[in-house]
């Protein structure tokens, strides 16, 4: 833990200096252009002919200092880039057509470029660090501790340094940190994060426990049988790390757009020189010379800089509109896939169910009392699912209460013995009890005294409202939905159907999931997963968009989800998808408006035209640019006017 604790800090540091030294570089080379500009303008028409030489060493010794300072990250990352074959990126054709600029002495347009460019990546990593730090708040800060037993104390320890054979205690509402079997004790766990099981499950003497289950009810003291590193929660975590350095590579939306544009130009400028060159059998004079500034004119007309602020902003603006109605995006990669995204997989416990149990089904009230009263002192799921369904102070005090663990209660009110529980518990003497057919958890009421039936309770995980509505909206918009469950076939198909779910799977494990979703992305489809346990985290990551709920959800969920939904609402979901898409249509018009008139000042630039454009290629490729990304911030700002539904 110390060791993660750590690296986290000097992470953090070493984010922090990178920012300074960013906005010392972008400080810089904006006083280097404004600079040289004015001085350009007012100082260099008054010097003479020797003091220009020595004007022009400084400008150009000070240009290649600031430049080589904005740039050696770029050239870091150009050279690793080429190392894994991926020649043809936004950052080759940037360096490619500044240092042509330098090469013909276009210093300012050289700076200016590099420098939109930067602005771009920080706006890119700003986003993505301010929803990461977003989803750090939310998650929960106490670490897994061990209550070791020694002697008659308990001391806390780091589950790492526990051993097989060693007892330790488990403490209502703690998550179990490590694997074993219970010695003394008996209590009820919650295992829906693990398996997705609903149901609180009973556990007594020689009970198996897995880690990441929640202690619901009493203390009791456990075996461990298993070392941290190999116990259940361990595990699913591995299953974690794996799927997370699987989908690490994930491209940004202007790097895939980079292998197909960055290619194009460079082929035209290359013809655009070697063409006319040709013809004029290779021989170098002026008119070739023009040529290769025309060549030089046609990169950094198409230098990129407008479209990686552009692109970078519409989706930083996107990540801010999103953040406020509780969608936290790591990225803007998931933004762009989130809109591709044709299936949606849903986990059931605490993502379409509430992850609480209520009574479903009609009970007298003076039954609800009954039972209430003789549950009050009781603290597992059922008996506060019955207790909150009566007034405090219609309780009735029992004057013999015995609890059978895993069975029931037996207990007197008012000289009249009644059973609640299980169904061979409450069959008493002989009882009749009417066959319930229920796929939720069944327990009865009886009159043991006057061997009577009295009533039962059907308890279940009830359905969010939100549900019903995010479902029926994915349905209408032709969207695939799946459920993918842990829990029991037959509960799974009840939800399903009451939701119109086109598929659903129950009693699938951490790596069923996997399968399902994997089988789904081979036949082209894009997942989006969403899900709140631990055993949702590698489905998580595997799908092409994952979503955790954020309320109700896992640290570990949390974490690896690309995408976090803080308020558990599922029509939240819905809307972050519709504002996908017009974030997505934003930045295609950005796009395709800054190529048309890229496309349509080369060809003005071309010495074909009378007026010959190409002598002025600087004012015009700068001021083209310049022009084109005060359009396109423009543009993307209209993302703040739009409305998420």
């Amino acid at each position: 833990m110390n060791e993660q604790s750590c690296n986290c800090n000097k992470e953090k540091h070493h984010t922090k200096k990178q920012r300074i030294l960013n906005i010392i570089r972008l400080t810089c080379a904006l006083i280097l252009v404004i600079l040289s500009y004015s001085l350009n303008a007012f100082l260099y028409p008054k010097l003479t002919d020797s003091q220009k030489i020595i004007f022009n060493a400084i400008i150009i010794s000070l240009t290649v200092i600031c430049y080589l300072f904005l740039t050696y990250d770029l050239f870091i990352k150009a050279f690793k880039n080429i190392k894994k074959k991926k020649i043809f990126t936004d950052v080759t054709l940037t360096l490619i057509a500044t240092i042509a600029a330098l090469a013909i002495k276009a210093f300012e347009e050289a700076i200016l470029i590099i420098f939109f460019y930067q602005i771009g990546e920080i706006l890119e990593h700003y986003a993505t660090d301010k929803s990461q730090k977003e989803v750090e708040k939310l998650i929960n800060s106490t670490k897994l501790v061990c209550h070791l037993k020694q002697n008659n104390s308990f001391i806390d320890t780091d589950p790492k340094n526990i051993k097989i054979g060693d007892i330790i205690e488990i403490r209502p509402n703690e998550k179990i940190p490590i694997d074993g079997v219970i010695i003394d004790g008996e209590s009820y766990l919650d295992l829906s994060i693990l398996n997705g099981e609903s149901l609180p499950v009973f556990v007594y003497k020689d009970s198996k426990v897995l880690s990441g289950s929640m202690n619901k009810d009493n203390n009791f003291l456990m075996k461990v049988t298993k070392t941290f590193d190999e116990s259940t929660l361990t595990k699913i975590i591995e299953l974690v790390k794996n799927e997370e350095s699987k989908k690490s590579n994930s491209e940004k939306f202007i790097s895939k757009f980079a292998k197909y544009y960055t290619p194009c130009v460079l082929v035209l400028a290359i013809l655009y020189f070697f063409i006319p060159f040709a013809v004029h059998q290779f021989v170098f004079d002026n008119q070739a010379l023009n040529y290769l500034k025309g060549s030089i004119n046609i990169l950094l007309i198409s230098c990129p800089c407008s479209l990686v602020i552009s692109v970078p902003l519409t989706f930083f603006i996107s990540i801010g509109k999103l953040s406020k109605i509780g969608v936290l995006v790591k990225g803007s990669y998931n933004i762009e896939t989130l809109n591709k995204c044709d299936v949606f997989a849903f986990d059931k416990t605490g993502t379409l169910t509430k992850g609480e149990f209520e009574i479903t089904n009609n009970v007298q009230e003076k039954f609800l009392i009954i039972s209430a009263s003789l549950e009050q002192k009781f603290t597992h799921p059922i008996a506060t699912s019955i207790k909150k369904m009566v007034d405090e102070t219609k309780l009735l005090e029992p004057s013999i209460v015995t609890n059978f663990p895993g069975k029931g209660i037996e207990g007197t009110i008012d000289n009249i013995t009644y059973r609640i529980g299980e169904k061979s518990f409450t069959s008493f003497d002989k009882i009749k009890i009417p066959q319930v057919e229920q796929t939720g958890k069944v327990i009865y009421l009886t009159d043991i005294t006057n061997k009577e039936f009295l009533c039962y309770f059907v308890i279940k995980d009830t359905i969010k409202e939100s549900s019903y509505q995010a479902i029926n909206t994915l349905n209408n918009k032709k969207i695939h939905t799946i459920m993918l469950s842990g829990d029991k076939q037959s509960i799974a198909n009840e939800i399903g159907d009451e939701l119109k779910i086109s598929e659903v799977y129950g009693e699938l494990m951490p790596e069923d999931k996997l399968e399902k979703i994997s089988n789904l992305q081979k036949e082209k489809h894009k997942v989006c997963y969403i899900g709140d346990g631990v055993n949702d985290s590698p489905s998580l990551l595997r799908a092409d968009v994952g979503i955790s709920m954020g309320k109700l959800g896992s640290d570990v969920a949390k974490e690896s989800a690309p995408v976090v939904i803080l308020n558990d609402n599922l029509n939240t979901i819905i809307k972050a998808k519709t504002f996908s898409k017009k974030t997505m249509f934003i930045v295609y018009e950005n796009i395709i408006f800054i190529l048309l008139v890229k496309l349509t000042v080369m060809i003005l630039t071309l010495p074909i035209f009378p007026f010959q454009a190409q002598e002025y290629w600087m004012i015009v490729s700068v001021s083209s640019d310049v022009g084109l990304l005060i359009l396109s911030i423009l543009n993307s700002a209209r993302l703040f006017l739009k409305k998420y539904d």
